[in-house]
């Protein structure tokens, strides 16, 4: 069963929510949606959010993701966050124009839905530096409420090869073929459940 208040409350715990803005900052709390709506990131991380937390939800025009509609629509509407996939965030800050676009409010940028290399972290350090400490990557899914653990800045080098630690009220294990719990560093299924 699905729990729509914690999954909301899991991310806002961990300042992982998209558009969640730094107290006085003078920013409205804004994020783009850029996941589809039947995704976690689009379903629990930009709409649940947005109207469990009054956050302004950008929705960009139909059709393919683009980088530089979402680079305008941020500059345009103030946007505080960005959720997004590896494969976006590296269009981003590989954009040839991306010096171009006032991105002043952009205070972080999380995302999830595969493995996020480390050089991407670096890289969109040091092409978004308003965005925080980092970027704050998630493993989880729709089936458990949401997002299981994060990495969250400030990002040693350990953590760039991490999924991170479990949110609260998440338990992570990883286990055997036969659902016997191994021991750390041991190769195995990921078992993972939240208060959802």
């Amino acid at each position: 069963h699905f729990c729509w208040s914690a999954a909301a409350t899991n991310l806002v715990h961990h300042l992982a929510v998209p558009g969640a803005s730094t107290p006085g900052s003078g920013n409205p709390p804004a994020v783009v949606a850029s996941a589809p709506l039947f995704h976690m990131s689009g379903l629990l991380g930009q709409l649940a959010n947005a109207v469990t937390w009054g956050i302004t939800l950008v929705v960009p025009p139909p059709g393919r993701w683009d980088a530089t509609t979402h680079l305008e629509l941020t500059e345009r509407h103030r946007v505080t966050t960005w959720s997004l996939v590896p494969t976006q965030l590296w269009r981003i800050v590989d954009h040839p124009d991306l010096d171009r676009f006032d991105l002043s409010s952009l205070e972080a940028v999380g995302g999830g839905g595969a493995t996020f290399p480390p050089e991407l972290l670096r890289r969109a350090a040091e092409r978004l530096p308003g965005a925080g400490a980092g970027v704050r990557v998630g493993y989880g899914m729709t089936e458990a409420s949401g997002t299981l653990t994060l990495v969250l800045p400030p990002v040693t080098d350990a953590d760039l090869a991490s999924v991170g630690g479990a949110t609260a009220g998440s338990e992570v294990e990883v286990r055997d073929t036969d659902g016997r719990p191994l021991p750390e560093g041991e190769v195995g299924q990921i078992w993972g459940r939240s208060g959802g």
